[in-house]
C-alpha cells in the first residue's frame, strides 16, 4: 500500500490494527500475515467470514480485476 492510499480521506484506517507484542523478544518481528474478518456486527457467529493468509495485497498477490470478464 503507498502513502497515497493510506493518506487518502476515504481509506478505511479504523479498519486497521497494530499487532503490539506482549513480551520484548517479538519487538524486532515483523509481522507479514494479514487477517480480514467479514462481519455485520461485533459479535462473531458461524456466518462470519474470516481470512488469514498473504502478507501482501498487492496486484502481484492476488491479481487484478478485469472489467471485461465480470
Amino acid at each position: 500500500m503507498t502513502k497515497k492510499y493510506w493518506d487518502s480521506d476515504s481509506f478505511p484506517k479504523s479498519n486497521f490494527y497494530q499487532i503490539i507484542a506482549k513480551t520484548g523478544d517479538l519487538d524486532w518481528n515483523v509481522f507479514h500475515s494479514k487477517v480480514a474478518i467479514i462481519n455485520e456486527g461485533d459479535e462473531i457467529t458461524d456466518d462470519t467470514g474470516i481470512y488469514i493468509g498473504s502478507h501482501n495485497l498487492s496486484p502481484s498477490a492476488w491479481g487484478n480485476v478485469n472489467k471485461e470478464c465480470t
